[in-house]
């Protein structure tokens, strides 16, 4: 689909397993160059061990991030973007599972938000 700059992409960070896979991040810092030329923003929840994480989405490579560090458990590795919402498995051979479905989407982002509010 199109990237709009109304559109939102929201993660719960993934697990410090994703940092050992070179060719996603490469992948997933071109979709982040791309969305924040579009304008659209990135909000991603963080756990207080994320710190790695954290790091990475302070550096200037890409514009466009909002993080917080949430004191609450959360499922690591879920991205929501428009109607559909990717689990990410980090295995030797990582996979991704996805859903489509706007009624699941605005489900998720209900329960990111909740978190979100109560995140520093």
């Amino acid at each position: 689909k199109d990237l709009k700059k109304s559109d939102e992409y929201l993660g719960f960070a993934f697990s410090h397993q994703a940092l050992q896979h070179k060719p996603f991040l490469i992948l997933l810092d071109k979709f982040h160059h791309l969305r924040a030329q579009h304008g659209a923003v990135a909000k991603i929840l963080c756990s207080q061990e994320d710190l790695l994480n954290v790091r990475r989405l302070k550096a200037p490579r890409t514009k466009g991030y909002e993080y917080r560090i949430s004191k609450h458990p959360f499922p690591a590795s879920v991205s929501i973007f428009q109607d559909t919402i990717a689990t990410f498995i980090w295995e030797p051979i990582p996979r991704v599972f996805t859903i489509t479905s706007k009624e699941t989407a605005e489900h998720y982002r209900k329960f990111f938000y909740a978190l979100w509010k109560d995140a520093q």
